[in-house]
């Protein structure tokens, strides 16, 4: 079907294709590929820090926060 885009500017088909790539970054990642675990990192870096901030007020308790959940992340994948 052809949807307009989204406000993200992603089609339903775009973003299923996002999941699928999501998806198979975070199975690379489970099996130690640690590029694939940083790219993960990289993508949700900026929206875990957003929340934490806004939800802390603190940019240096936001970053601690941001380190401490990719960290548990990286320890579950594994």
């Amino acid at each position: 079907r052809n949807a307009a885009p989204e406000a993200g500017g992603l089609d339903e088909s775009g973003e299923a294709r996002e999941g699928a790539v999501l998806l198979q970054s975070v199975r690379k990642a489970q099996a130690g590929d640690d590029r694939a675990f940083e790219a993960l990192v990289g993508e949700f870096t900026p929206l875990v820090r957003r929340v934490a901030f806004q939800i802390l007020g603190d940019l240096e308790l936001a970053e601690d926060v941001v380190q401490d959940t990719f960290l548990k992340v990286h320890l579950r994948l594994g």
